[in-house]
């Protein structure tokens, strides 16, 4: 993805098996904020915030990137008030 290209990382992302985990949702909301997808992007990021505060293992430095993330994709929808409660 960070090549360019998002075609091949789409293919790569679903190749990943198993439960869902926050890294990889977070990629792949990214992914599709870049695409155009900003309400998919917003909800995948909103799961992976949710599945990190869950994580027993996850650090507050964990946790503080999906906020962050979630903060950061408010703002580019245009939703403030969601990316000041995130942020």
């Amino acid at each position: 993805m960070e090549l360019g290209d998002y075609t091949g990382a789409a293919a790569a992302y679903r190749q990943i098996a198993g439960t869902p985990i926050a890294p990889v949702l977070a990629r792949q909301a990214r992914l599709a904020a870049i695409i155009g997808s900003l309400d998919r992007a917003r909800a995948i990021a909103a799961e992976a915030s949710i599945l990190a505060e869950a994580d027993p293992e996850a650090t507050d430095a964990d946790r503080s990137y999906y906020q962050l993330l979630r903060g950061a994709l408010a703002l580019q929808a245009g939703d403030v008030e969601s990316a000041l409660a995130a942020y």
